[in-house]
């Protein structure tokens, strides 16, 4: 079992945790049935804290299962005729953690917290389990300087930066001992096919697999005004991420499908703004205003073996993780194009296709290119609450702008309409010369090219919530002792705004999980 240190300035989270007060500067920090030993140095601009934790995960299973048993009622034997299996697994993660952090600042204008943080995981590679993560953070309340003081309209202004590194364990147990799949095998006895479940090597072992570290870079700036009634905050930050923990796929000349990899490295960076305004704060009526921004901007600089893409896997050097690869839809050959159509074996009302290298031929080799991205040009939230003697009205709008999807309405399945005809699909036809889908043809099976017609714009505008209440008068609610009693009505995801028709692209493109619409009636009692 791994045992844990961990050092910590300043304030601590206790939720979970029991202390047990032994002296004024030493405690006793219970958890997981572990008792630790914890030390407090206070001086007058600084705390240090340090504690010892045991952390373990051991999770055990025993099942069984019987087949062919006699049992004789009033007989107290079993007569085993069949077969008896049982099995038992385990699994046990251990982690360590040693934290050392110094909080300086009691005089409230400058600020500064210092973090060394030793982290160890059992999950990862024998030799590769522990990881080194520290972090600093600075802060200046510029509001409390003498030549911003007297403003009386500057409430807070607060400068902020930082810079840590974080680690990242996130796989499963003995995954990098590798792991089998399994699968159905059919097989014949006396000239009769029967069925059963085989196992093949699907998860190829990986003995240098380690963590997963963020580097993060962060400047913002908290802001007040006129008493806060204007108030919020705007962040600067970078990340870049190293040695990504990702399973990626793998040559099936190998006897595997699939292998956990640190394989390369990444980037963000963007910049996050909240604002918060009290428009109107009267005794019978108030609105207020929350406001969020939020641009990012991610690609990968760095894949595994210095290549600069790995198409199995759709991730390109300099573009996002979530990029969308494939042949680039134009629109529908029209009856004018007949002849150019021909030239590339199609014919009016079949998908047109741009050759990407104008060499008269669409091919997956030298005419797919990156489409897009699911990631945002930006997202935006708009939260109104207004209030009006005892009526409360809150609308809550979310805006996603510039995301490419990969829809399952759009593409290959809504176009064949398979076991499915309530689909409405706007076809070509002679009459109808559109230029969203082919003419109806069953017999046309080009998947690559079918599934060109999925790639679609995913930015959408919706009205999540719409939520209206009313807290009933104290003079009607005193008879039962009650504090208070508010009856509400909530509309979510009712309105949505997009370019494709009767699907929610919240979804991300998927059938399978669909956003209900929902209303719902309800009541808060207090006592």
């Amino acid at each position: 079992m791994f045992s844990t240190l961990c050092l910590n300035v300043g304030a601590i989270d206790h939720k979970g945790i029991t202390f047990d007060q032994l002296a004024p500067d030493r405690f006793t920090l219970m958890e997981n049935g572990v008792a630790n030993e914890i030390l407090v140095d206070e001086q007058e601009d600084a705390g240090v804290m340090i504690a010892v934790r045991n952390l373990q995960n051991d999770f055990k299973r025993v099942s069984g299962r019987t087949a062919g048993l006699c049992y004789t009622p009033g007989v107290k034997r079993m007569i085993m005729v069949g077969t008896l299996k049982s099995r038992y697994i385990r699994e046990l993660v251990k982690a360590k953690k040693i934290d050392a952090s110094l909080l300086e600042g009691k005089n409230e204008k400058y600020l500064m917290t210092v973090t060394l943080r030793q982290d160890g995981s059992s999950v990862l590679a024998k030799d590769h389990q522990w990881g080194f993560f520290p972090s600093v953070a600075l802060a200046w309340r510029m509001n409390e300087e003498n030549f911003l003081k007297n403003i009386e309209q500057l409430s807070n202004l607060k400068l902020r930066l930082s810079y840590g590194i974080s680690g990242n364990s996130a796989v499963s147990a003995y995954q990098t001992q590798g792991g089998l799949g399994k699968t159905m095998y059919a097989y014949l006895i006396n000239n009769t096919e029967n069925g059963a479940y085989g196992y093949y090597p699907a998860l190829t072992p990986n003995y240098n697999l380690g963590w997963e570290k963020t580097a993060t870079a962060n400047i913002g700036i908290d802001f007040g005004f006129f008493n806060n009634r204007i108030s919020g905050s705007l962040d600067i930050y970078q990340q870049k991420t190293s040695d990504l923990l990702m399973q990626k796929k793998v040559p099936s000349s190998t006897g595997y499908s699939l292998a956990w990899d640190n394989v390369g490295k990444t980037e963000n960076k963007g910049v996050e703004l909240v604002i918060n305004t009290q428009n109107f704060n009267q005794k019978d009526f108030s609105w207020n205003t929350d406001y969020t921004f939020t641009l990012n901007r991610e690609k990968i600089t760095e894949l595994a073996d210095g290549t600069d893409r790995d198409i199995s896997n759709g991730w390109f050097v300099g573009h996002s993780i979530k990029t969308h690869y494939g042949l680039e839809k134009i629109g529908i050959w029209q009856l004018d194009e007949a002849e150019e159509a021909a030239k590339y074996g199609e014919k009016p009302g079949r998908i047109k296709i741009k050759d990407q290298n104008k060499d008269g031929s669409i091919d997956n080799d030298n005419d797919r290119v990156i489409l897009g991205s699911e990631t945002p040009d930006f997202v935006m939230g708009l939260n109104n609450t207004f209030k009006y003697k005892n009526f409360d009205l809150r609308v809550f709008m979310y805006w996603r702008q510039g995301q490419m999807l990969h829809s399952e309405a759009n593409g290959y399945g809504s176009y064949r309409i398979q076991g499915d005809p309530g689909i409405k699909v706007n076809y070509w036809t002679p009459e109808n010369p559109t230029n969203e889908f082919p003419r109806p043809e069953k017999s046309y099976s080009d998947s690559s090219k079918l599934d060109a017609l999925g790639y679609v714009d995913g930015s959408y505008l919706k009205i999540k919530e719409i939520t209206l209440g009313y807290q009933l008068p104290k003079s009607w609610i005193e008879k039962i002792h009650a504090s208070n009693i508010r009856i509400y009505c909530s509309l979510k995801n009712f309105f949505t705004f997009s370019h494709l028709d009767d699907y929610d692209p919240e979804r991300g493109g998927s059938l399978s999980y669909p956003m209900t619409k929902q209303a719902v009636f309800g009541i808060n009692v207090d006592f």
